[in-house]
């Protein structure tokens, strides 16, 4: 392209929250790639400008007085040396927003987070055949234990072993060029030469392989050291950046000037992990995950040589498979041992009772009678398989009769097939604007953010302290109240990021649910908590009371579930046209399995997810949860789409995300970029670089690294987040948080923040579940009479501890 290209809104997207609205984009990233087809899926029109930085900066001037928002990839910092910094840009149209993508935030150095002085290897020494000794032991599925590091020796020479790549995905390619298969061009770091940089620099910067080395996610999957095939920083990022878009455009009905973005990929990407890195000060305070338990959320092989994924967080899912399997004499066990079993000998014993279990029949044929049971169990899939699985095209996962946009290899289900794109990264259903004459005076008082007034009509009342932290964050979603209704992580996430955003968020959750502290602490920070038992009259009343109020509900139960307590999207909008509804689910809605239950290795198994991980023709698991909280992120996006179109007519509307949709989006949503990292082998760890060094005897990475930069060279170093010197680095870069919770002490945990002039920012470590209860239902007017009747009848619940046996202040 050699001037300004206009890019249509999405082919087969209804009209919608953002038709009207004119980006205009700079940068050749994967991340923005993924930011504009989020943005023109809802209605947005994308000018591309491309070009050298110095080109594209002189080309794009003149066309920001006629544009909403400049995306910039390009790099940080590259288009401001031509004019382009927020404040140059600001200059040309005082209305624009102006959303940086950018690798690092501000002043972060990743060599700043290495020991600069040789030190032994952690986890373990290395045994004759390669694999770590005890005390960093691989698993038998050659899985890395938590804290544990990869030995240098996996990776020889500074390249991939033979077969190294992940199997479905692109191999490695040249840096300067372009295709797969190129020739690496030699460096010569004795000369200070450094590789013919053809690539703009933010493909560097913006790179999937370097994020991910930063957050350690390249060694997660075991031996031998393989990239993280999923674009996790590049779709997290664009996620993010588009609800902050969203965001901006609703701040910007109410404020003057121009609003400056800045997201930085490893703040984004570290999202993934934020579950695993909670970190309690009070070493009395276990992870309950992290202790021997029932071994059923694996995958086994079964008797066609398939593998299954079954699932379920709670006894009645255990039981299932139990009673399916003709063993319901186990099901008393099974339940006692998903909380907690005496030591890892018993949870192997049951790992091996399962693995025979399982071998007894065909995998559809365990996916087909535990879900007609009600459990959860997902066969194995190829991508080419979930293609033609009926449920991906009718729920709109996967788009149809639009050709093919790539390929990926068979898997379990054969050889390498094509694969239509993914549909919608997230649906929203607007609800058409009211006639002027017929609009409610309550949908005109009703500004979804920005306003004192509209916050006081919120019925929740002032604010309440929790502790030393202050409960509500500032932001363009002040004002907006939300309700939750969400458990485990993708649902809860959605409404996480709308409380960063400013918005009051209530969660409502029930008396009987068991709650585990730590995902709960990742989940819930920034929000007000509510016990309330739904399955009682009074309870729906009170609860009904609180929807009256509500801008917005989020809920991620099964299709039907809630439905049934009387908060389902169809009666709630009927009644609150205004209302934003956002639903989240295992497998999404409108197909045969919408009424499925699934988590997040479901999604995994069903979208190819763990066939293209295979390693020895073993599919594998991603190691993180990666589909709940892009989940998370796209269904806060949907739901600030949703606000906008609000604020513009005073209608509603109904967001729609999955898991299975989430997972689709990750694998299809962004053409393969060819590789531009490779590992090199160093005396603890490994660094990734842009080009190979010459080869001779490994030194540390600090050294490493500091070697490939003086000769220009573009390089990572892969981290270890249990390593106090990368926490540290995290920290001081703004990604942790170390914060004091008023009960549990100190927290640290991930955080990310978007820099800019948005103010969002977390609010408050997570309460304790009902710790609010009294405070909201008084703010909603129920007198303290009522309430203290509510809680004699079990109705209500104050504060639930996570550690009921732990003494703390």
């Amino acid at each position: 392209m050699s001037s300004a290209g206009s890019i249509p809104a999405f082919a087969g997207a209804p009209a919608g929250a953002l038709v009207g609205v004119r980006v205009l984009r700079v940068g050749e990233s994967r991340a923005g790639d993924l930011l504009v087809r989020l943005l023109t899926e809802h209605g947005a029109q994308v000018t591309a400008v491309p070009g050298s930085a110095e080109a594209a900066a002189r080309a794009a001037t003149p066309l920001l007085a006629e544009h909403d928002v400049l995306v910039d990839d390009a790099g940080r910092d590259v288009l401001a040396a031509h004019g382009l910094s927020p404040a140059g840009a600001a200059h040309h149209n005082d209305r624009l927003i102006h959303c940086r993508l950018v690798g690092l935030p501000p002043g972060a150095d990743p060599a700043d987070a290495l020991p600069t002085a040789d030190a032994p290897l952690p986890g373990g020494a290395l045994s004759s055949d390669g694999a770590l000794s005890s005390d960093g032991a691989l698993s038998s599925d050659g899985a890395l234990p938590p804290g544990a590091a990869l030995p240098p020796a996996a990776v020889t020479g500074g390249a991939l072993p033979p077969g190294g790549t992940m199997e479905g995905v692109l191999p490695p390619a040249a840096v300067t060029g372009g295709a797969a298969g190129e020739p690496q061009p030699s460096v010569s770091l004795a000369g200070g030469s450094a590789p013919r940089d053809a690539l703009p620099p933010g493909r560097y910067e913006l790179d999937d392989t370097a994020i991910a080395a930063l957050l350690g996610l390249n060694q997660l999957s075991g031996l031998p050291l393989r990239a993280e095939p999923l674009p996790v920083a590049s779709l997290y990022g664009a996620a993010l950046a588009a609800v902050h878009i969203v965001a901006a455009l609703i701040a910007r009905e109410d404020r003057p000037g121009a609003i400056h973005i800045e997201v930085p990929l490893l703040a984004a990407a570290a999202t993934a992990l934020s579950r695993e890195q909670i970190r309690l000060e009070d070493g009395r305070l276990v992870d309950i995950a992290t202790l021997p338990h029932l071994p059923h959320v694996e995958l086994y092989e079964c008797a066609d040589g398939r593998y299954l994924q079954p699932h379920g967080l709670y006894a009645e899912f255990v039981r299932i498979i139990c009673r399916v399997a003709g063993h319901a004499d186990w099901a008393d066990e099974a339940a006692a041992a998903l909380a907690r079993l005496p030591d890892c000998a018993a949870e192997q014993a049951w790992r091996e009772r399962l693995r025979a279990l399982f071998r007894q029949r065909p995998a559809a044929d365990w996916e087909r009678d535990i879900n007609a049971a009600g459990g959860a169990a997902t066969m194995t899939r190829a991508p080419a398989e979930w293609s033609a699985e009926p449920h991906a095209t009718a729920a709109q996962i996967v788009a149809t009769g639009t050709g093919t946009e790539g390929t990926a290899a068979g898997g379990e289900g054969g050889g390498e097939a094509a694969f239509p794109p993914p549909g919608l990264g997230v649906r929203v259903m607007l609800t058409p604007a009211p006639a002027p004459a017929s609009a409610s005076d309550r949908t005109a008082q009703r500004p979804p953010g920005g306003s004192a007034p509209g916050r006081a009509r919120l019925g929740l009342g002032a604010s309440t302290p929790l502790g030393e932290a202050p409960r509500l964050a500032g932001g363009p979603l002040t004002g907006v109240k939300v309700l939750d209704f969400c458990i485990v992580l993708a649902g809860p996430t959605c409404a996480r990021i709308l409380a960063d955003l400013g918005a009051d968020v209530v969660k409502v959750d029930d008396p009987r649910r068991p709650v585990s502290p730590f995902p709960w602490l990742d989940v819930n920070r920034g929000k007000r908590s509510t016990i309330v038992d739904l399955t009682t009259a009074d309870g729906v009343r009170l609860v009904h009371r609180l929807v009256e109020d509500a801008d917005v509900v989020v809920q991620n139960f099964r299709a039907g579930k809630i439905d049934k307590l009387g908060f389902g999207a169809d009666r709630l909008r009927r009644e609150r046209p205004d209302l934003v509804y956002a639903s989240l689910n295992a497998f999404d809605f409108d197909g045969p399995w919408q009424e499925r239950a699934g988590w997040e290795h479901n999604a995994q198994a069903a979208s190819g997810m763990q066939a293209l991980r295979r390693r020895d023709g073993v599919p594998r698991q991603v190691p993180f949860p990666v589909n709940d909280y892009a989940t998370g992120l796209l269904g806060a996006y949907g739901v600030c789409l949703a606000l906008l179109h609000r604020r513009r007519t005073g209608a509603g509307g109904h967001v729609r995300a999955s898991l299975a949709r989430s997972a689709t989006y990750l694998l299809r949503a962004a053409p393969e970029r060819p590789a531009r990292y490779r590992p090199v082998s160093c005396t603890d760890g490994w660094v990734w670089a842009a080009a190979e060094p010459p080869r001779g005897t490994p030194t540390t990475r600090a050294a490493t690294l500091a070697t490939l930069r003086a000769a220009g060279i573009p390089a990572v170093p892969e981290l270890d987040l249990s390593d106090p010197g990368t926490r540290d680095w995290l920290r001081s870069s703004g990604v942790l948080t170390r914060w004091r919770h008023p009960r549990l002490g100190w927290i640290d945990q991930i955080t990310p923040t978007v820099g800019g002039d948005l103010g969002a920012a977390p609010g408050h470590p997570a309460p304790e579940p009902g710790d609010d209860t009294e405070a909201v239902l008084t703010g909603a007017g129920i007198d303290p009479g009522e309430l203290a009747n509510l809680r004699a009848a079990g109705v209500i619940s104050g504060t639930l501890r996570f550690f009921p046996t732990v003494p703390l202040p």
